[in-house]
């Protein structure tokens, strides 16, 4: 452990050798001397910023052509110490120092701030018989190094706080007195960026920077070189507490340290660690200010205990958040006055004039009270007729029901209809509800906002009193079924509307049925497209599948499109995925299949008066159906027992599971005189 620390956890070998060196050069020739080092081991550089503490100080500058001047006092007990191996002090070389900082500032601009320090000795002195340790007396008066400094603020905090930055850089020029632990005999830099978040009456700092001399130093065995300055610290006004009225006061707490770099890094002997606490008093435009800092380490040349004492006169019209007032008469000199007419003399905001719960923000009557009844009070206006029925709140039995003077019970209370529906409340059987009045069951004071209650709401119901289904056509949206036999021709162009087509290719056109029962079977006219129910399974043979012209179906073939269709509607849960192939292998071909797809599906769509009726797809997810291949058509029928359809029908693998549980196939109703179901069942 080196020498010039106080004495607490020393490493006593390393001492004892160190002890015993300097021994032997105090009993030695004076050549042999250790001599006065050229290097500042005071380790205190205070800040020349009035707002600072101890080494810590805020973002912002002086402000244009704003100058500041003062002097910082320092006397540092015991600051390097010669111990033994058995821990007792055999020597101090430099025993106690008293110092003074003087410093100016000067403001150039809103953001930058210029200043220049010169530290002093006034009195030191060693003890303990080390006077024989060194070549040069120890001088008890002496200058230091001239520190010159800027500061700019590259980030300025808001008029509330908040986040602040800015850049400190200083240069020290070789003006001291090498014998007075106050001189490097060099110039040095520094470059530091310091932090600050602020909010009202506290604030904490942070900084962090690099400091580099020319040449290194040693001095006891150590050697001083490039070294790494950080600090955090925080300050409050006591105000926030209830301890200053007049917000006078600003106490601060910090720690910094200059942790070594070269030649290793952060050695506790040469990175001196101090904790700081400090209050600043300010009147006007001088301030003062008191502290301690205490050691966490044993650095060389860090003293046991330093008192601070520090006095500055900032001549100007010190503003702290800029609202006109000066701060000495300013009752919040952190906060902006707000100046809206009420009681803007004190600088303090008065963010709610009326005191009514409500921001002046928000606040359509500021200076009037919110009478807070539960009635629109986030205006901040009062109501004293909650209801405006020309009746006061105090006075009205029902200060939220409207009830102008003769009406109701004359207590402003009404007491035939609340919702205005010309239905009396006592048997209006919704009486906050208005009726819709659309002539369906008007007389019981309710809205019936669906009348035949088949989802589809009124206002989009083109048959609101008669049950139908949801459709896209907005015509026959919430309408039944056109067709009432369910054999793809509407009501008005079949001449058997009752009856449906059996499609078998006999004058499939006219929507009527050709029985030929009479003739043997072997003459009869075979169905177009037949489908079979076996177990879990869904037969559908075609006799003539539908075929395509260019992009459209092929009209020949709308017999068959509507045969599928007609078994699309008896079947409701039923929808047919279908696909066309391509022609050829090229993107034509494809789109083209596309397009002959899409327009079957928009076929059977038109045919079942049902939008999901159908699907397209692409070949690729039906060309491996049975028959797909044959007729270039391919057909999966999504039913609620799990199926695909095609010209015969399989099982979807991917459906299996889904057959486990499913219940048993439903009989399929027979085509060609069978109805289908109708929108109630």
């Amino acid at each position: 452990m080196p020498p010039g620390h106080p004495s607490r956890a020393p490493s006593r070998h390393r001492l004892a050798a160190l002890a015993c060196a300097l021994l032997g050069m105090s009993l030695g020739s004076s050549a042999a001397a250790e001599p006065v080092p050229s290097l500042d081991l005071r380790h205190f550089r205070p800040p020349a910023d009035p707002n600072g503490g101890l080494y810590l100080e805020p973002t912002r500058t002086p402000g244009p052509m704003a100058f500041d001047v003062g002097a910082w006092m320092s006397y540092a007990h015991h600051p390097v110490s010669l111990i033994d191996a058995s821990g007792d002090v055999i020597g101090r070389p430099l025993a106690g120092q008293l110092s003074m900082d003087w410093f100016v500032g000067l403001g150039v601009g809103e953001r930058l701030g210029l200043s220049l320090s010169l530290p002093s000795v006034l009195h030191q002195f060693e003890s303990g018989g080390s006077q024989g340790l060194l070549t040069d007396p120890l001088p008890s008066m002496a200058l230091g190094d001239a520190r010159f400094g800027a500061k700019a603020t590259l980030l300025p905090t808001g008029s509330l706080g908040g986040f602040g930055l800015a850049a400190l850089a200083s240069v020290t020029a070789p003006t001291g007195d090498a014998r007075s632990y106050l001189a490097e005999g060099q110039a040095t830099g520094e470059l530091r960026l310091l932090g600050e978040y602020t909010l009202i009456a506290a604030s904490l700092y942070g900084t962090v920077g690099a400091r580099l001399r020319l040449s290194e130093r040693d001095y006891l065995g150590e050697t001083f070189g490039q070294s790494l300055p950080v600090g955090l610290g925080a300050s409050i006004k006591p105000q926030a507490l209830g301890w200053d009225d007049e917000g006078r006061w600003r106490w601060n707490v910090e720690v910094r340290s200059d942790l070594s770099l070269t030649p290793g890094f952060a050695r506790a002997a040469t990175s001196p660690t101090a904790l700081g606490l400090s209050a600043r008093y300010t009147r006007g435009s001088v301030s003062g200010i008191a502290g301690v800092e205490l050691p966490l380490g044993d650095a060389v040349g860090l003293p046991t205990a330093r008192a601070v004492l520090g006095l500055s006169w900032s001549p100007r019209f010190h503003d702290q958040d800029g609202d006109g007032i000066e701060d000495s008469k300013d009752e919040c000199p952190e906060l902006p006055e707000d100046f809206d007419g009420f009681e803007d003399h004190d600088g303090c905001p008065d963010w709610d004039n009326d005191g009514d719960g409500v921001g002046d923000d928000v606040d359509q009557c500021p200076n009037e009270l919110e009478d807070e009844d539960d009635f629109e009070d986030d205006d901040g206006c009062p109501d004293p007729d909650n209801d405006k029925d020309g009746i006061p709140d105090e006075e009205d039995d029902c200060p939220d029901e409207y009830a102008p003077l003769g009406t109701g019970d004359g207590r402003g209370c009404p007491v035939f209809d609340r919702d205005g529906d010309g239905i009396e409340d006592d048997v209006d059987r919704c009486p906050d509800e208005p009726e819709d009045k659309d002539g369906f069951q008007d007389d019981d004071g309710c809205p019936d906002p669906d009348n035949d209650r088949d989802g589809v709401p009124d206002v989009e119901d083109a048959c609101p009193n008669v049950k139908g289904q949801r459709r896209e056509d907005p015509e026959l949206n919430g309408c039944p079924s056109p067709d009432r036999d369910g054999d793809t021709y509407p009501d008005d162009e079949d001449k058997c509307p009752d009856d449906p087509e059996d499609f078998d290719g006999v004058e499939d056109q006219d929507g009527c049925p050709d029985p030929d029962d009479d003739k043997p079977a072997y003459l009869r006219a075979k169905p177009l497209v037949t489908a079979t129910q076996r177990g879990a399974e869904v037969v559908l043979s075609w006799r003539v599948a539908p075929r395509f012209k260019d992009h459209e179906v092929d009209p020949k073939s709308e017999p068959s499109v509507r045969a599928l269709a007609q078994l699309l509607t008896a079947n409701p849960g039923w929808i047919a995925a279908l696909g066309v192939r391509p022609n050829a292998g090229d993107a034509d071909a494809e789109q083209l299949a596309l397009n002959r797809a899409f327009q079957l599906v928009s076929a059977l769509r038109r045919y079942t008066y049902r939008d999901n009726a159908a699907e397209s797809v692409s070949w690729a997810a039906v060309k491996s159906l049975p028959g797909a291949a044959q007729h270039g058509l391919g057909v999966l029928l999504l039913t609620p027992q799990p199926a695909r359809l095609e010209l015969k029908l399989k099982t979807s693998p991917r459906l299996k599971p889904m057959l486990k549980s499913a219940p048993p196939p439903r009989p399929i109703p027979q085509l060609g005189g069978a109805k289908p179901p109708t929108d109630e069942e």
